[in-house]
């Protein structure tokens, strides 16, 4: 299979490739800040942020992002103290080089920081040994050093975490803050470049601090604000109105993001207006402006692809720990109640099995029966039953076989003592038929208790199944994010849908999964409009919704779009003239990422095998939608189909589960017909020898796996389109070509070649699915 040539295939030339790639990308990052933070000043000469970048640095690039440092540091336009920097920045090479091989110390994440602070303190007190050592001298050596070992943290947080920003759309709290701080930096190395009185900066920081808000409302837009408005204050201590006009009006702009991008841009040209107006105005105050009409321009012109992007790093998936609690709580419970279940299960299966033992029909009974009734008026009874009961339970117990035989006895079925002695043979030959024949009776009903018994138990187990799996399903999650769930919250509000309900979780797989239970009021709702307004805020692409209606509440459930999409068709040929078909088929997303088909073949044809098909298909597909697990579902559809009637149901049953993220196909039979798989050319067949439904209790789907990719086609199939085998359709199928054949023609013509073939007509469905990558 091809899970197991990829699970066993070497790294390759590919895979390398693109490590290098990505240690060179990391390495020209570096670079790219270490030149820039030399070159951010704060307070005239002072400038540490390089020599923080310079220590983040580790591997074989670290010489490049030495020499860039040193490049930022003597360009012109900078520091006057751009000598002392680059000798701190030789420093810190130095000692990295010299420390790198204690591994307790360097693999330490206080090891950069440590870099930093020594190679600062160090170069300052040389520079200030010339000229003098003073208190307030000392005390800057040791600010800028903080500086420099603060800013070498947020760098090495910066280095590690922006190679995987496509792989990991949501960031931690400590990864959005070192992002947020490494910008801010850059801008304070690039707000003194001005042209024509206006900076580039600036503008740029009006920018990120409207799309911030607008992604993080006033939390995004505030935090935003506050950091960039203190860069701007340390880099133009004369203007220190500028901070706090970005400061408030970042907040500002957050609580009125959801009245859209033109409020917000009119709201923040207001805060900087009222705010320059009150330092004096003049020229200062026309370029500011300007600086704000441009910010505002690109804001406003920004396309929503680029504001989703934004909004996938910076919106926070904080956890309350009081939900995350209720989370354990709840989860402890359930594995609670699956446990309690289970030993009911257990204890009700061993009292069944006990009682059975107990008190089944015995037919010992009925020949006793005859000792009370037609005996007890006989003289003979103390001689047959007492001096000579072994004798006359010979002659009984040998009426047993032709009792079981037809059913009923007469005279000349009775032999031994009873045959030459008694003289009310006729009697005792009615007695016995009337007896058995109640004995039938009984028998037939404990029989039928029996399985109902067994019924309730497998209940009773597929409850305990159901509670575990949906404690394993809690557990998984690895993190509830009450925030994003108050986001969709104010989206649904503005569409007038009714909540009662938002849920948003967090899987291992980084996968975000919405549940919200709302009032079925009928609410007209633009589909695509809501679903891209709720990525907006999330940050997250969404599917279309999976919608259960459960009285009148409605459950959606929202899940991230997924890599692959699943194109179905589906031919379908009655037996004969019947009106019903004995195949049924489903198709569902369960929307947590997995798409599913159900294919059941009721035994026989016509109205009896379309109920049984019809039946388990219905069940199956509603138990997986509804959370259940694989061996839940087949336990409760069998149990149901044993239950159903007096008369035997039997039906089979062919599942295919596949996960639309990864590509992982799960193929569930019981019963059921081979099916095909066909991936590029080559043909493979799922098949495993299993029972259908309805006949025992303990049976168990036959499981099969494998890896799909783009173009892959499966074929489900009734046994009746495989009456002439399965060789030809195999060959169909490699012969399949997507450009020149739909999968429906492919579909109709596999079943209209099985019908010609049959010998005698049955049933015949064909489910022809092909998995392609999602737009």
């Amino acid at each position: 299979m091809k899970e197991t040539v990829i699970k066993s295939a070497p790294i390759g030339e590919r895979e390398l490739h693109e490590s290098a790639v990505r240690q060179m990308g990391q390495t020209l990052l570096g670079a790219l800040i270490g030149l820039l933070s030399a070159h951010a000043t704060i307070y005239g000469d002072t400038a540490p942020f390089g020599v923080g970048a310079a220590a983040a640095a580790s591997g074989t690039g670290a010489v490049l992002v030495y020499l860039a440092t040193m490049i930022g540091y003597l360009l012109p336009g900078g520091s006057s103290l751009s000598l002392r920097y680059v000798a701190a920045v030789t420093a810190v090479g130095g000692l990295r080089w010299t420390l790198g091989g204690l591994r307790l110390l360097s693999s330490r994440r206080s090891f950069a920081p440590f870099l930093a602070l020594t190679a600062t303190v160090a170069t300052g007190i040389a520079l200030y040994a010339v000229v003098g050592v003073t208190l307030p001298n000392l005390l800057l050596i040791l600010c800028e050093s903080l500086l420099a070992a603060g800013f070498a943290y947020v760098c090495e947080q910066t280095n590690r975490v922006a190679p995987t920003l496509r792989q990991r759309p949501n960031l931690a709290a400590t990864e959005q803050a070192a992002l947020t701080a490494t910008a801010a930096v850059l801008l304070l190395a690039v707000s003194t470049i001005e042209i024509g009185g206006i900076s580039p900066g600036r503008i740029f920081a009006i920018l990120l601090i409207l799309m911030c808000a607008r992604s993080g409302n006033e939390q995004g837009g505030g935090l935003a604000g506050i950091v960039l408005g203190v860069v701007m204050l340390l880099s133009a201590p004369d203007r220190a109105y500028i901070g706090v006009a970005y400061a408030f009006g970042g907040l500002l702009t957050g609580l009125l993001s959801r009245y859209g991008k033109w409020a917000q841009s009119g709201s923040f040209f207001a805060v900087m207006a009222l705010l320059s107006f009150g330092s004096g105005g003049g020229i200062p105050l026309l370029i500011e402006l300007y600086e704000v009409l441009a910010g505002s321009a690109l804001f406003l012109a920004m396309p929503n692809r680029a504001e989703r992007w934004l909004a996938g790093f910076f919106i926070g998936s904080a956890e309350k720990p009081a939900v995350e609690g209720l989370r354990r709580s709840v989860v402890l419970r359930l594995q609670v109640a699956s446990k309690a279940i289970g030993e009911v299960a257990g204890t009700v299966d061993e009292v069944s099995r006990k009682l059975a033992g107990i008190s089944a029909p015995d037919l010992g009974s009925v020949y006793f029966g005859v000792s009370d009734t037609v005996c007890s008026r006989c003289a003979m009874k103390m001689l047959c039953w007492q001096r000579e009961q072994n004798q006359t339970m010979d002659s009984l117990n040998h009426l047993t076989e032709p009792l079981r035989d037809r059913g009923r006895i007469t005279c000349e079925d009775v032999t031994g003592i009873l045959q030459k002695r008694c003289h009310r043979l006729d009697e005792i030959v009615y007695e016995i038929n009337r007896g058995y024949g109640e004995h039938c009776l009984r028998e037939g009903a404990f029989r039928r208790l029996s399985e109902i018994r067994s019924v309730v138990t497998d209940q009773f187990s597929g409850m305990a199944e159901l509670l575990s799996e949906f404690s394993d399903d809690f557990s998984d999650a690895q993190r509830v994010d009450a925030e994003s769930a108050d986001r969709i919250r104010e989206v649904c509000e503005a569409y007038h849908l009714e909540m009662q309900e938002i849920i948003c979780t967090i899987s291992k797989g980084d996968r975000m999964r919405v549940e919200i239970l709302a009032s079925d009021t009928a609410a007209r709702i633009r589909e695509s409009e809501w679903l891209a307004r709720l990525g907006e805020v999330c940050g997250r692409t969404f599917d279309r919704p999976a919608v259960v209606r459960v009285g009148d509440q409605v459950r959606i459930t929202l899940s991230e779009r997924a890599r692959y999409r699943v194109k179905t068709a589906r031919a379908q040929l009655a037996c004969g003239r019947q009106r019903l078909c004995g195949d049924a088929s489903e198709e569902l997303f369960d929307g947590v990422g997995h798409w599913l088909a159900v294919l059941s073949d009721g035994m026989g044809s016509g109205g009896r095998a379309a109920v049984d098909g019809a039946m388990a298909a219905g069940l199956t597909a509603r138990l997986f939608g509804a959370g259940f697990g694989e061996d839940s579902v087949l336990r409760m559809v069998n149990s149901a189909l044993m239950v159903k009637s007096g008369d035997e149901s039997i039906a089979t049953l062919d599942v295919m589960k596949i996960d639309l993220f990864s590509g992982q196909m799960v193929s569930l039979k019981a019963g059921a017909a081979p099916s095909l798989l066909c991936s590029r050319g080559r043909v493979s067949r799922l098949e495993r020898s299993s029972l259908p439904m309805g006949i025992l209790r303990d049976i168990g789907f036959e499981k099969q796996t494998d890896t799909l990719a783009d173009g892959d086609v499966l074929l489900m199939l009734s046994d009746g389109a495989l009456t002439d085998g399965i060789g030809w359709i195999e060959e169909r199928l490699r012969d399949y070509d997507p450009a020149k054949t739909s999968l429906q023609s492919l579909a109709e013509e596999i079943a209209c070649t099985a019908r010609e073939q049959q010998e005698h007509q049955d049933d015949i469905t064909v489910l022809a699915l092909r998995v392609e990558r999602a737009a």
